[in-house]
């Protein structure tokens, strides 16, 4: 089920608990994103759909300024009903990442204890 948002050119849906990508901050892509993650990928390829927001639990939609949200809505709806785009996902992530460096964790560490608070 999609919700307005303020913009009246955005859509916002909430993904049931058991998709959850459990990623940290949300990104945008848009048509020119360089290896977008699947889901972002698939919905993109939609027509009428100029970008896309993936959030932990959410996914925000931006059509392009001509399509009609009647035509786009369906189109995303039969989209997230694709459980291999989740499954992708939860793959991508299982994936190892690298050991930070000594900069990138000093750079954390004044990121979580001088900006944050």
């Amino acid at each position: 089920a999609w919700q307005h948002t303020p913009n009246p050119e955005v859509r916002k849906w909430s993904l049931p608990s058991s998709q959850h990508r459990g990623l940290g901050a949300p990104q945008t892509y848009g048509r020119s994103a360089v290896d977008p993650p699947p889901m972002a990928s698939a919905l993109l390829a939609l027509p009428g759909v100029r970008s896309v927001l993936l959030g932990a639990d959410y996914v925000s939609v931006t059509k392009e300024g001509s399509s009609e949200w009647e035509e786009v809505i369906a189109a995303v709806d039969e989209c997230l009903a694709q459980p291999e785009l989740f499954q992708e996902v939860a793959a991508d992530e299982a994936q190892p990442t690298r050991e930070w460096s000594e900069i990138e964790k000093e750079i954390a560490e004044v990121i979580h204890d001088r900006i944050r608070p």
